[in-house]
């Protein structure tokens, strides 16, 4: 069973440890401006873990549930853009998904964290391939 312990800020979990490379490639993407409110989580338990699973093991309790998490997995890892999954929390949409582009993760983690924007406006703003890639 796999064992999140999150502090409010959103999780960026490896579920593909195929790829050492191209992970801390966008680790060093991600972890560049010190001030986005994301955190990396990189556990052999999460390898291969699905969205229901990582879902259950984030904690239950509000004032240490994020909004959503990311999710670094093999299309993430192979594909050009490196496009990670976001997944929301929050219980009217709960699993609700797109991919989104490494670089627009510090916005989106940072509009959620001080909730000035939501998880639908997000989703709602995909393009035809359901990854986020705009500003």
């Amino acid at each position: 069973m796999i064992e999140l312990d999150v502090d409010q800020q959103i999780p960026v979990i490896l579920t593909d440890f195929q790829h050492p490379d191209a992970w801390r490639a966008l680790v060093a993407v991600l972890t560049k401006d010190d001030t986005t409110p994301i955190e990396v989580y990189e556990d052999a338990a999460c390898d291969s873990a699905g969205v229901d699973e990582l879902i259950a093991a984030m904690p239950s309790a509000p004032d240490k549930r994020p909004d959503c998490f990311f999710v670094a997995d093999s299309m993430t890892l192979t594909h050009p853009e490196h496009p990670l999954l976001a997944v929301s929390l929050d219980e009217d949409d709960e699993g609700r998904a797109f991919r989104i582009i490494p670089k627009q993760i510090p916005t989106m983690a940072s509009t959620l964290f001080i909730a000035h924007s939501d998880f639908s406006g997000y989703a709602e703003g995909v393009d035809d391939d359901g990854t986020f890639r705009r500003s």
